[in-house]
């Protein structure tokens, strides 16, 4: 989307990052949603979650991939977690990066997971989602616009 500063007549990027509701949102349109998510509290199995509960985003080399690791390695005891990336050149190069055995099982990618199939009561996590987007669905270049729904506190 571009758009012009109102100073300015020159077209300025404008970057989609965050709620879409904040881009315009009606104060009706909020006074609903906030309504409409206090009902879903009371009906809503709490263990049914819209989406992640967490989405990072940030440029290349701003630690995402860091900040995966540790969701992968805090675990809670008893808690199986799995990070799937793209490939599994991405992987090893991650466990290596890590410090971890080459055949750590909690980092694959993501054809690995469709080969083996997703185990129950594993959380999966996905690393660089708009590249194993773009090989799962064959893209000759990554999306222009990813879209996330994303669990409440109260889902998690």
């Amino acid at each position: 989307m571009v758009t012009t500063d109102a100073g300015n007549s020159q077209p300025t990027e404008t970057r989609m990052i965050g709620r879409a509701l904040r881009l315009a949102p009606s104060r009706a349109h909020i006074l609903g949603l906030e309504r409409s998510t206090i009902r879903r509290r009371l009906v809503e199995n709490p263990a049914f979650r819209d989406g992640p509960l967490h989405v990072i985003t940030g440029g290349r080399q701003e630690g995402k991939t860091t900040l995966a690791m540790q969701w992968l390695l805090d675990a809670p005891d008893g808690t199986e977690r799995v990070l799937v990336v793209a490939n599994s050149d991405q992987a090893s190069h991650i466990r290596r990066e890590h410090g971890l055995k080459q055949k750590d099982p909690r980092i694959i990618g993501y054809r690995t997971l469709i080969n083996q199939g997703p185990r129950e009561g594993v959380q999966y996590g996905i690393d660089d989602t708009a590249e194993v987007l773009t090989r799962l669905l064959g893209l000759t270049e990554t999306p222009h616009l990813l879209t996330v729904g994303y669990a409440a506190p109260w889902q998690g």
